[in-house]
């Protein structure tokens, strides 16, 4: 990685403002927002490292008010509400928006939707081991920081 340096953080609001800032990995709602905050900024999907991922609500009760619920929860109105708000994308397809890179940034990941790669369910124990891959890789860029 030669000069690099690697930051591991929730909060971007710092490290993009940085001259020397060049990349970072985000959900795309995050990386909308600091595109509007930061005119410098631009957003990638790049089909090795992009995905997808896909929220599943499920109805564990038959009552009628659990129904109501589920229903609501899951309109196109409630979610493409939703998802405006946080700019993340909605499975209903595109959604208005006055935000132009938002817009743009949606159409975009909707063309290539079928060329983005899917998050898969992992085991258990396969979800340990990610976990300890991922503390010792915090622990040795963290001390070169």
């Amino acid at each position: 990685m030669g000069q690099s340096k690697v930051i591991i953080s929730s909060d971007l609001a710092d490290i993009t403002k940085h001259p020397q800032f060049a990349l970072a990995y985000t959900w795309s709602g995050d990386a909308i927002e600091k595109l509007g905050a930061q005119k410098k900024l631009e957003f990638m999907l790049h089909p090795a490292l992009s995905h997808t991922s896909m929220d599943l609500l499920s109805l564990v009760g038959g009552s009628p008010e659990a129904r109501c619920v589920a229903n609501e929860l899951s309109s196109k109105e409630f979610v493409s509400y939703i998802a405006a708000k946080s700019k993340y994308f909605s499975p209903y397809g595109s959604i208005e928006s006055k935000d132009g890179a938002y817009v743009n940034i949606q159409s975009e990941f909707f063309k290539n939707f079928g060329a983005l790669g899917r998050i898969h369910r992992v085991t258990q124990s396969e979800s340990l081991e990610i976990e300890k891959k991922w503390n010792l890789f915090k622990i040795v860029f963290g001390s070169k920081i």
